[in-house]
C-alpha cells in the first residue's frame, strides 16, 4: 500500500514538472520573440560559418603535423628511446608492446607503427620522470 502512494506522489510531481515546463518554455518564447535581432539568424549562421571552418583548418593542421611526425621519426629515434625508456626500468613493458604489436624488435616494426610507439615510449619515460 505504501509503493501505492509513493508512486501517486511521483506521479504529481510529475505533472507540477511538467506544467512547470511549460510555462518556462511559454516565457522564453516571448522573451524571444521580444528581443530577437532580425540580423541574429544571419550573424549566426556567419559565426557557425567561421567557426566550422577554423575547426576543420585546426584538424588539416593537426593532421599535417601528425603526418610530418610519422614521417621523421627514424628506427634509430625509436631504438634510442627505447633505451632510454629501458633505462628507466621498462625494459619488460616495451617487449610486452611489441610483442602485442606482433614483432620481436623495433626494426620489425612496420613505419605505420613509428608514430604510435614513440608516444608510447614518451609516455613510460614521462611517467618514470613524474614518479
Amino acid at each position: 500500500m505504501k509503493e501505492v502512494v509513493i508512486i501517486k506522489e511521483a506521479i504529481e510531481k510529475a505533472r507540477r514538472l511538467a506544467k512547470e515546463s511549460e510555462a518556462l518554455a511559454a516565457s522564453l518564447e516571448i522573451l524571444i520573440e521580444e528581443d530577437v535581432d532580425p540580423d541574429y539568424e544571419k550573424d549566426t549562421a556567419i559565426t557557425e560559418e567561421v567557426a566550422a571552418a577554423d575547426i576543420e583548418n585546426q584538424d588539416r593542421e593537426r593532421a599535417n603535423a601528425y603526418k610530418a611526425e610519422m614521417n621523421t621519426i627514424t628506427t634509430d629515434e625509436l631504438k634510442a628511446k627505447a633505451a632510454e625508456a629501458a633505462h628507466a626500468g621498462y625494459g619488460d613493458v616495451i617487449k610486452a608492446k611489441l610483442t602485442e604489436l606482433g614483432v620481436r624488435k623495433i626494426s620489425e616494426l612496420p613505419e605505420h607503427e613509428f608514430s604510435d610507439f614513440h608516444v608510447f615510449l614518451k609516455s613510460l619515460i614521462k611517467e618514470s620522470a613524474d614518479a
